[in-house]
């Protein structure tokens, strides 16, 4: 549950978080939030790469996920791709936000390369 709807896992799941660094294994999310894919590892000491997909994400619901989440809306699409160590991460990538809102402005939409 996220905000207030709800987002289901569509299969078995791994997401680790330690020393070693961060692995996620057929991360497959889908509901209110929108779709959200992960599948890599970004080690601590040697080069790693983590593929993530977005697919009408909701910002608004993402924003719940943090402590104090600035208020934001809108619904992002994209591929990005992180690479490099946990220390050094590089990303690239293509994103677009549909109608998105931080704080109190509103644009018709953003783009990010």
């Amino acid at each position: 549950l996220v905000g207030s709807g709800e987002s289901v896992l569509q299969g078995p799941t791994r997401v680790a978080y330690g020393e070693t660094g961060l692995s996620v294994d057929r991360l497959r999310l889908s509901g209110t939030l929108g779709r959200l894919e992960a599948d890599g590892v970004i080690p601590e000491d040697e080069p790693g790469r983590l593929d993530l997909r977005l697919d009408g994400l909701d910002l608004s619901q993402l924003a719940r996920l943090f402590p104090r989440p600035p208020p934001m809306s809108g619904t992002a699409d994209g591929e990005i791709t992180l690479t490099g160590t946990l220390g050094n991460p590089s990303m690239r990538g293509a994103a677009h936000v549909h109608s998105p809102v931080f704080r109190t402005t509103e644009y018709d939409s953003l783009e990010a390369r």
